[in-house]
């Protein structure tokens, strides 16, 4: 009778396999758990990696090339990683933005706000700055920008009030003006008269 398949199978010494346990630890459990909270949504796109990286570490199990299948199922636990944060920037970023102009719905002082979306751009930056020089890399030190990006992020957005922010900007919609041309509104009616007595001036010329 065969010995039966089991993951012990893997190398657990090896760096590679410590290397994927750890951003699977620190980064893409913690970072899944708070996009699935944040969107209420298991994106395909996050899925589908986690898929290929669970394929990959059957094969390894079955001894099929183990090291070089662990590499990929870093690769893709890595790749879901970055994924799970970006989706989470992009659900935060309208919010970031939106109480950056109407700063009374966030419920800390504003000076705190403004340190805290100083801090979060710039590390925003440094996150994508980072992983655009290190493309075809799995580092944990972009991985790392990105998750306290996140947490900069994150803190600002459930420190906003949803509901002041929404009645705040239903009350800038209403109030807008609704013509913004490239004259003051009160050049306009005497624009309109100076263009009335000219029509009647010609007409009365005609007639």
């Amino acid at each position: 009778m065969s010995e039966p398949i089991t993951l012990r199978t893997i190398s657990l010494d090896s760096k590679v396999s410590e290397e994927f346990f750890s951003i699977y630890k620190n980064h893409f459990l913690p970072a899944y758990a708070d996009l699935v909270a944040l969107t209420i949504d298991k994106p395909s796109i996050i899925l589908l990696e986690e898929e290929a990286a669970f394929t990959h570490l059957m094969r390894c199990a079955m001894d099929e090339d183990a090291e070089m299948n662990l590499r990929k199922a870093k690769g893709h636990i890595y790749r879901a990683s970055v994924d799970c944060y970006k989706l989470m920037w992009e659900r935060v970023y309208e919010t970031v933005t939106d109480i950056n102009e109407y700063r009374a719905a966030y419920e800390d002082s504003e000076v705190d706000l403004l340190n805290k979306l100083r801090e979060l751009y710039a590390t925003i930056t440094d996150s994508r700055l980072a992983e655009s020089m290190g493309i075809g890399k799995e580092s944990e030190e972009v991985l790392d920008l990105w998750k306290n990006a996140l947490k900069l992020g994150l803190d600002i957005y459930y420190s906003t009030n949803a509901a002041k922010l929404r009645k705040l900007k239903k009350r800038a919609k209403y109030s807008a003006p609704f013509y913004s041309g490239p004259f003051p509104t009160y050049v306009y009616p005497a624009i309109v008269g100076a263009i009335f007595l000219i029509v009647g001036f010609f007409l009365g010329r005609i007639l």
